[in-house]
């Protein structure tokens, strides 16, 4: 039996752990570790990174995992990853700190604060002007911790995301309209990236600089109006990164899903999950919208809906800001949605977190 599925630690032991940089080798008790910590809320999920931990974590960019070991057993972790981001319409050095978990049984009061001096110490080294961190609605015990108690400034609530994982049943082809949805081609690429740096310089916390669609795109889409391309985004395998596993939910999730199951299996649509199992996700990644173009965006998201069903994916998930206008492109879509809230520290003027959360930030961090 693993030292993982014993017993909670003895209380005179909770205190002796050394906080290091990760290792390959460590890649065992970090997938078990998280194993041994599910998202709680009204939806439980457990997010499986099997078979390499750190995949993730490199699709981030610029990242380093760090362990907290008692004994050569690995008890918690955390990962940063460093990114240029716009805050307030100019450039920012930030770090993103995520993946934190603690084995159930050591004292998350005592063990957080520990983490985030790390976490505070590697942004130091690095230059970093700002922190942010994402918590999962329902993980209550985590925010009174982030009032700069751990060497890094108090951290700022910034707002909610909201993570909608809109249902791949019964999509509707878009009605006729006055924009045109196709693959975005090799030729399109300058136009898209004029387009996302546009959009990024009115959001907060988005990439400061372009790159290259992922290992694992499925589609990229335009929407075009004449001859500009207006709003874009990519659909997104995660497959060879995570898969997220069906803890739980409330009687009338579990009602719904058995009523659309049969009716999703009559049309050849996609399998829905029950309890135990993993639900297929598509992710919208990547995506642009020029103001006043909304109707665009709905179509896009609409298309990459019927995509993402054709292969075999019963969510597409996408996660926006409950400040930011593109949510009204989903109003009328089935799905289930997942809050998790927005926190920032800066380490330097104030005036970069009062630009975040007075903000649009534009990407749920957490969400990749």
């Amino acid at each position: 039996m693993s030292r993982s599925a014993a017993q909670p630690l003895p209380p005179p032991d909770r205190d002796r752990f050394e906080i290091r940089a990760a290792m390959p080798a460590d890649n065992e008790g970090l997938l078990m570790l998280t194993r041994l910590t599910p998202m709680s809320g009204r939806i439980a999920l457990r997010i499986d990174r099997d078979p390499d931990f750190f995949a993730l974590v490199r699709h981030r960019g610029r990242s380093e995992v760090f362990v907290a070991v008692r004994d050569d057993e690995l008890v918690a972790c955390f990962s940063v990853t460093i990114a240029e981001v716009y805050v307030g319409g100019c450039v920012r050095r930030g770090a993103y700190i995520a993946d934190l978990k603690t084995r159930p049984g050591l004292s998350f009061t005592r063990v957080l604060p520990r983490l985030l001096h790390a976490a505070g110490e590697y942004a130091q080294v690095h230059d970093v002007e700002l922190v942010w961190c994402v918590v999962a609605a329902g993980n209550e015990r985590v925010a009174p911790l982030l009032g700069g108690r751990s060497g890094l400034p108090p951290f700022v609530p910034a707002g909610r995301f909201v993570v909608d994982e809109l249902v791949n049943i019964g999509v509707m082809r878009a009605a006729r309209s006055a924009y045109v949805i196709d693959e975005a081609s090799a030729c399109d690429t300058e136009a898209l990236d004029v387009l996302r740096d546009s959009f990024h310089r009115v959001r907060e916390l988005a990439p400061a600089s372009s790159a290259d669609a992922p290992d694992g795109t499925i589609a990229r889409l335009a929407a075009r109006h004449g001859s500009r391309i207006v709003a874009a985004l990519d659909l997104f395998d995660p497959d060879r990164l995570k898969h997220n596993v069906l803890l739980g939910a409330p009687l009338s999730t579990r009602l719904l899903l058995n009523v659309l199951r049969p009716v999703s299996n009559a049309f050849g649509g996609p399998r829905l999950p029950r309890i135990g199992e993993a639900a297929r996700l598509a992710y919208i990644r990547r995506f642009a919208c020029e103001a006043g173009h909304t109707a665009a965006f709905a179509a896009l998201v609409t298309r990459a809906r019927a995509i993402a069903a054709n292969h075999g994916f019963t969510f597409t998930a996408i996660g926006l800001h409950e400040r930011d206008p593109l949510r009204s492109a989903l109003a009328w879509m089935p799905r289930f949605s997942f809050s998790s809230f927005l926190y920032v520290a800066s380490l330097q003027s104030p005036s970069v977190t009062d630009a975040v959360s007075g903000g649009v930030p534009v990407q749920d961090y957490s969400f990749v």
